[in-house]
């Protein structure tokens, strides 16, 4: 219950966020939607439609990364590799060591990968920022709903 409390109070203060900002916005190349000739990002102009989808499509493909990424690796590395109980201990002595050291190294790159190009979309312009949220949030609860179905 106390989850559903913080949850709220989340959103709350989320809700209570975007209100403020949408009150104070002044016109600024960060709130236009589309391609434009000012739209950078990575140090790509994308200007055209066809580049604009192609960031669009990258966005929809790494959102759903990101998301096995936070919900099932970062779990996984949690709750066998990092989990100290007895119980854990004799499991993790069946546990291939390289496999262990795989996804580690794999979660740890990607994370860094991620974070170069995601905080340059999120800066470039508004839509994209939306988009990779919309992406994230359905992306989030297509796994919440296969793990409450045991999918």
């Amino acid at each position: 219950m106390h989850v559903l409390i913080a949850s709220r109070i989340i959103a709350a203060w989320i809700v209570t966020i975007a209100i403020t900002i949408s009150a104070l916005l002044e016109p600024s190349p960060y709130y236009r939607f589309g391609p434009h000739p000012d739209l950078i990002v990575l140090g790509f102009h994308i200007d055209t439609s066809g580049k604009y989808s192609a960031v669009m499509i990258y966005c929809l493909f790494n959102t759903a990364v990101r998301s096995m990424v936070h919900n099932i690796l970062h779990p996984w590395i949690t709750l066998t590799i990092q989990d100290t109980s007895p119980e854990m201990i004799l499991k993790r002595a069946e546990l291939s060591h390289r496999m262990a050291y795989e996804v580690t190294i794999v979660y740890a790159t990607y994370l860094w990968f991620d974070w170069f190009i995601y905080i340059n979309l999120l800066l470039a312009q508004i839509d994209l920022m939306l988009m990779e949220l919309v992406m994230e949030v359905i992306a989030s609860c297509v796994i919440a709903w296969r793990y409450l179905n045991g999918v």
